[in-house]
């Protein structure tokens, strides 16, 4: 995907959502966004409509922060990015004070490379999925301070652990790091209408025990995952208010 078509996309969207979301593309042709895209579309979305997809589905997820009264354009604005794949989350947000995590070196060494103000954390957990590490990820800290973080991204990354007391782990260092009115983005495949599943590869958990999890915080809303579609994922936001 060329620099060109990408601003074009972007400022399709940007007319849709409004001048309130700003965006960051890498300042290059080879971009990070095209490893997402692909020549044969995106996660089975038909190649003509790949890219609008994708960055709608991004697009709305910082909308949904933005609206929550986030500033992700902001320096003073502390955002991490547990997951963070090839940096999408980070090619939407302004900030420089952002943290991406991931278990995947190249994901890592991509990112750095696009955005080089900001900073990437290989983790070297187990998972059965992607991480051929080697330690156990009932150990996962985030290398940021107690309430320090207004906004963290979650994308599929509870839909690849299959240990719930991995999960509640995660969940705890969220908390312990987010400020008070800080933002938790997350998805999750959910059941029903999905099958329980505790494997790695596609972990789906009762809503009613997800639910359970988040109460910690003040839910500020929940769409989708409405069906069964492998990317139709439940994403919910809170916000932790104590």
């Amino acid at each position: 995907m060329k620099l060109d078509d990408a601003l074009s996309v972007w400022e399709d969207f940007r007319g849709v959502l409004g001048d309130s979301v700003n965006v960051q593309i890498p300042a290059t042709t080879n971009n990070i966004l095209e490893v997402d895209i692909g020549p044969v579309g995106w996660r089975g979305y038909p190649r003509d409509k790949s890219k609008l997809s994708l960055y709608f589905l991004w697009m709305r997820k910082v909308k949904a922060l933005k609206d929550a009264g986030i500033d992700l354009d902001s320096n003073s604005t502390s955002v991490v990015d547990i997951g963070c794949g090839n940096g999408m989350f980070a090619s939407l947000v302004g900030t420089d004070t952002y943290l991406g995590l991931d278990l995947v070196d190249a994901h890592i060494s991509r990112c750095k490379k696009a955005f080089p103000n900001r900073t990437f954390v290989k983790l070297d957990f187990k998972n059965g999925l992607y991480g051929k590490g080697t330690l156990d990820p009932i150990n996962f800290k985030i290398p940021r301070d107690d309430n320090s973080v207004h906004a963290i991204m979650c994308n599929s990354l509870f839909t690849h652990i299959g240990q719930p007391a991995v999960v509640e782990r995660y969940l705890g260092e969220m908390d312990r790091v987010l400020v008070k009115g800080g933002c938790a983005y997350t998805t999750w495949f959910r059941s029903p209408p999905n099958e329980l599943d505790d494997g790695d590869g596609r972990t789906v958990y009762l809503e009613s025990d997800i639910v359970n999890w988040l109460s910690r915080w003040e839910k500020v809303s929940a769409t989708e995952g409405e069906t069964t579609q492998h990317d139709d994922q439940w994403e919910t936001l809170y916000r932790k208010i104590k």
